[in-house]
């Protein structure tokens, strides 16, 4: 059984949200993420970013400025390529004319969005139109950052990281991915640190479960910045991750039923559950046993009726003990064996299943 990666799929909460600490993103849900990292852009091949020639251009007249805004345009051609030129094929540089638009706009309230286009498609008269639309799209992505912070305040991590990226994928498509980089990055390395700190734990045979689960919420805290509730992780979310580990398995199996109850009980305490809820999980882990019992004792029967050859009795008789072991359930056990799946041959995970 590979636990760090089940285990994982609790942390990251599934395929929905990324699949793994899926999801993950960066913490930030201010409309400037994806351009603060505009900085640690690699300059692109120069040779092949197309650009316009920067002499006093003939725009003038053409577009029907004044000489004063002509010469705006101007300059604002020349400071775009002479700032973003090398990196220009970036996605991430293009979202992020975005505050030189905005800068355009808080001079020029009224001419600004014009200023602004007729300077980019002199400076990048290839790539004009795609930043533009760039532009749109990153701008209605933040007026809705806007409108919804409230809201997005009010979700665990996960959930806001899931619903950020649905929203950014929604405008961006695939461009979201590059846009959004340095996010990416950041959440594949907590990952990695994630499964190893469960791969760690997972073969550490020599801790007692009291330092196994102290080791397991502080390095996560340490990872995810500061608290396992900023993540929407609960009690529950990680004690399945901890009763998920072969070493806890391994030593709760080696425990009498009583003791072994009473150490569950003793990690969901630590866990933050309180007294009534300890009481009622011990209560499903009764119920728990005596069906693993049942199912247990059905699975060694079986096999003896699987050595017989094949027949019509041997069908009766493999239903009658179903209905014996399982009564009214006996035919989802069966439907569940014609497609292949025994549930008593899963791995028996104390204080989980």
């Amino acid at each position: 059984m590979s636990v760090p990666s089940l285990a994982l799929k609790f942390l990251m909460g599934g395929g929905v949200l990324l699949s793994a600490f899926v999801l993950w993103q960066a913490q930030s849900v201010t409309p400037s993420a994806p351009r603060d990292t505009l900085n640690s852009v690699e300059p692109a091949n120069t040779a092949a970013i197309p650009t316009a020639e920067m002499p006093r251009p003939t725009g003038a007249r053409e577009s029907g400025l004044s000489s004063d805004l002509a010469s705006v345009v101007d300059q604002l051609a020349l400071h775009l390529l002479e700032t973003y030129g090398e990196t220009i094929l970036d996605k991430r540089v293009q979202v992020g004319l975005l505050e030189e638009r905005d800068s355009v706009l808080s001079r020029f309230p009224e001419q600004g969005l014009a200023l602004f286009e007729l300077a980019l498609r002199r400076a990048f008269p290839d790539l004009a139109e795609t930043i533009l639309g760039l532009i749109a799209r990153m701008a209605e992505y933040d007026t809705w950052l806007e409108a919804n912070a409230t809201q997005l305040a009010t979700l665990g991590l996960l959930e806001r990281e899931g619903t950020l990226w649905q929203k950014r994928q929604a405008l961006f498509g695939k461009d979201a991915l590059e846009i959004w980089a340095d996010e990416q990055q950041a959440v594949a390395a907590k990952k990695e640190a994630t499964r190893q700190v469960l791969t760690r734990l997972n073969d550490d045979n020599q801790s007692t479960l009291d330092e196994k689960l102290y080791q397991l919420q502080s390095e996560l805290t340490e990872i995810y910045d500061g608290g396992l509730e900023k993540l929407g992780m609960d009690a529950g979310v990680l004690g399945a991750v901890f009763f998920g580990l072969d070493s806890v398995q391994k030593v709760l199996s080696d425990l009498p039923s009583e003791r072994r109850q009473q150490e569950i009980n003793r990690v969901r305490r630590q866990l933050g559950y309180s007294d009534a809820q300890i009481e009622r999980l011990a209560e499903r882990d009764a119920k728990r046993n005596q069906r693993w019992e049942k199912g247990l004792a059905y699975m060694d029967a079986r096999r003896e009726l699987d050595a017989r050859p094949e027949s019509a009795e041997k069908l009766q008789a493999l239903q009658r003990l179903r209905e014996e072991h399982f009564g009214f359930e006996a035919k989802t056990i069966a439907l569940e064996e014609r497609d292949g799946f025994y549930r008593f041959e899963r791995p028996r995970l104390y204080g989980r299943n």
